[in-house]
């Protein structure tokens, strides 16, 4: 158990589709999933959002 203020948080976007004859079915729906920082340095999640965090501050550098 990990507190929400030291958790990362990472949202997932899970999309459905059907591709029926007469209907095309489409669903979309989002879930934020918080992850301890040590399980989120494992699959890659909190280095990813420290890059892209980087990546910003320097757009706004310029």
């Amino acid at each position: 158990m990990v507190p929400r203020n030291k958790a990362v948080a990472d949202e997932k976007v899970i999309r459905f589709s059907t591709d029926v004859r007469a209907d095309s079915v489409n669903y979309m729906t989002r879930r934020k999933v918080y992850y301890c920082i040590s399980c989120a340095k494992h699959k890659g999640i909190f280095e990813k959002k420290k890059e892209q965090a980087q990546r910003a501050a320097a757009r706004y550098d310029r």
